[in-house]
């Protein structure tokens, strides 16, 4: 897998988008509940980002995202190896493409995020915007907009890495992952956005 998946691995950049949809229990109640009625089906429940270190083939693909703490760690073994083969995914790259100075800036920016606990109190503001959604049937963010943690849950994260370089997403600030997919393929964006890798699994 390893050597076929190699040019993947190579043309991966910083600032590159993973969205993942996991086919276990924990990934299908994430969908479930950032789903609203009347919505169209959810097909990613996690997301991260991209960022390299080293220079020509002394470079790999990491992946920051927030888990039980926000990690950076090798992207090949993390979703191309054991259990994280099963997972689907979607990639997509800023278009243009970042320059120099903006990858450094996201580098950077990593760095700062490395080691925080995840921010589960933000999985109950979601879960209380969900339930305000399925009531009055669209997405409300009364729970959100309270704020109660600074820290990061997956999709807030890539929201403030990306910001760093005047990237952003449904422009407020508290997208679920795949409101952030939606938003990227989304018709208006097609110009803004290329996808890079997409695998089946999960419900994509």
């Amino acid at each position: 897998m390893a050597g076929i998946m190699q040019p993947l691995f190579d043309y991966l950049d910083t600032g590159d988008i993973v969205f993942v949809s996991s086919p276990t229990l924990f990934g299908r109640l994430i969908r479930f509940f950032t789903r609203i009625r009347g919505e169209s089906r959810t097909k990613v429940n996690h997301v991260g980002m991209i960022v390299k270190f080293g220079l020509g083939e002394t470079a790999r693909p990491m992946i920051v995202e927030a888990q039980a703490r926000v990690r950076c760690h090798d992207f090949q073994r993390a979703y191309f190896m054991g259990k994280g083969d099963r997972n689907g995914l979607v990639i997509y790259r800023p278009c243009p493409r970042l320059d120099g100075h903006d990858r450094a800036e996201l580098t950077l920016a990593v760095m700062k995020y490395v080691g925080l606990p995840y921010g589960p109190l933000k999985l109950l503001l979601h879960a209380g915007d969900w339930l305000l959604g399925w009531i009055f049937a669209r997405d409300i963010k009364l729970f959100r907009r309270l704020g109660i943690t600074p820290l990061p849950i997956c999709s807030r994260l890539v929201e403030k890495l990306m910001g760093t370089v005047r990237i952003k997403f449904n422009g407020d600030g508290m997208s679920s992952p795949d409101s952030m997919l939606d938003w990227i393929e989304s018709p208006g964006c097609e110009s803004r956005w290329v996808c890079v890798y997409r695998r089946p699994g999960g419900a994509l």
